[in-house]
């Protein structure tokens, strides 16, 4: 079984999972420096909701500067600072996928289907 996460975390992590899948703000955005990339890309497309999702990791439809408003105005609406929501991103999505356990395979390094073992032993990109 997994930890249970706060719904608040669930909510501020939502939220910003959202956000990039409009478009409004690139992937890296919402990124912990502790994931590889890579691998934040594999698994933002493994939970992605729609095939174009699945598909391609949404582009930017808004230019850097105005991503940064947009960044600073979520973090602004749900409370937190950037590094919080980042980490409510991470967190949520990790949970997402281990929703989908046996539908999805594991990251290379990870050895349980649901995503809790070696999530940061071999976070490096190959």
């Amino acid at each position: 079984s997994s930890a249970t996460i706060p719904s608040r975390k669930q909510a501020n992590g939502l939220l910003g999972l959202g956000v990039v899948s409009t478009g409004l703000l690139p992937l890296d955005a919402i990124a912990t420096k502790t994931i590889c990339p890579v691998l934040w890309q594999q698994l933002f497309l493994e939970i992605g909701g729609t095939k174009a999702q699945q598909v391609a990791v949404p582009k930017r439809h808004v230019v850097d500067g105005h991503a940064r408003h947009v960044l600073e105005l979520v973090c602004l609406t749900v409370g937190v600072d950037l590094k919080k929501l980042q980490q409510d991103c991470t967190d949520v999505a990790f949970q997402l996928r281990s929703v989908q356990g046996s539908c999805v395979a594991p990251f290379p390094g990870m050895s349980s289907t649901d995503g809790s073992a070696n999530r940061s032993a071999k976070n490096t990109c190959v």
